[in-house]
């Protein structure tokens, strides 16, 4: 009987490779099938998206009503017109609002640029502000308001730029998958929200409903699509649920709640009536009025 002939080494060496190509393949393949099927995760389009929210965000270029000094001076000379010297600034202390609030001489309007600066104000003269994503408490930092939509009496879409330090909740991706996913996301996060504020029949009242959600350079559908990724294995909420809670703050800060009165609420002790958005040449306005019986 004829002895087979050895394969040489280099030919082994091949098929060596090539079998620890095909099981990795199988293994992959594997654990993609599972993710589908039991989760609805995509693998490849997480590796897509997690590609592109690891794309520098070119703030000037994403966002297009960021907020700047020159806003903070227009809110503070709008603002103090109506409510005399509401708010100070020095070189030392930057822009401050005074614990001491007069009666309101007429209706204030305020650009949703002004509004930034406003909100921006306030939350400076806070220590180290929070917001809370999935119950982690992260700091940020507001770079824009906008209204869009406005209907006066009805509604206005507001949208928020947060930027946010995501480090600490990078900390939470332990587990498999999220800890492959948590080496590859940044640090800093820009989240923009967008809620649609329903004005409610009694004087400062308000629903905010989500509209959308938008992460550094993914668009609507991607973030979904990763915030649900995410949700699955640290159930942080859905895009929408997500969208609500970043954007409450900022609305609470704004309008007001009987639990937590924000600006326009607070200024009902001294002759505010109700708010409101409205568009006049063009430009949308929040308003906090005041009616003269």
């Amino acid at each position: 009987m004829k002895e087979r002939k050895r394969k040489p080494w280099w030919a082994r060496f091949l098929l060596w490779i090539l079998g620890i190509v095909i099981t990795t393949g199988l293994s992959f393949g594997c654990a993609c099938i599972f993710l589908k099927v039991k989760y609805d995760i995509s693998v490849f389009a997480t590796i897509s998206q997690i590609k592109t929210l690891n794309q520098t965000v070119n703030e000037e270029k994403r966002f297009d009503n960021i907020i700047t000094e020159e806003d903070k001076a227009s809110a503070q000379a709008s603002i103090n017109t109506q409510l005399e010297n509401l708010i100070t600034h020095s070189a030392e202390d930057g822009y401050k609002i005074s614990p001491t609030v007069s009666n309101m001489k007429g209706t204030l309007k305020l650009t949703d640029k002004q509004v930034g600066a406003l909100l921006k104000i306030i939350l400076e003269s806070s220590n180290s502000p929070k917001v809370n994503i999935g119950g982690n408490e992260l700091g940020f930092d507001i770079l824009q308001v906008k209204f869009s939509e406005v209907e006066t009496n009805v509604k206005s879409d507001v949208n928020i730029v947060a930027k946010i330090d995501a480090s600490s909740l990078k900390e939470k991706f332990s587990s498999f998958p999220l800890n492959i996913i948590g080496k590859r996301i940044p640090s800093t996060l820009y989240v923009s929200a967008t809620v649609t504020i329903q004005k409610g029949e009694s004087p400062f009242t308000y629903t905010l409903t989500g509209k959308s959600l938008e992460i550094n350079n993914l668009d609507a559908k991607q973030t979904e699509s990763f915030i649900k990724t995410i949700d699955t294995f640290l159930k942080c909420g859905d895009a929408k649920t997500l969208c609500e809670s970043i954007a409450k703050p900022f609305i609470d800060g704004l309008i007001g709640t009987e639990e937590n009165k924000g600006f326009a609420l607070t200024l009902k002790g001294v002759g505010a009536t109700d708010f409101n958005f409205e568009t006049t040449d063009g430009v949308n306005y929040f308003v906090v009025e005041k009616t003269v019986a």
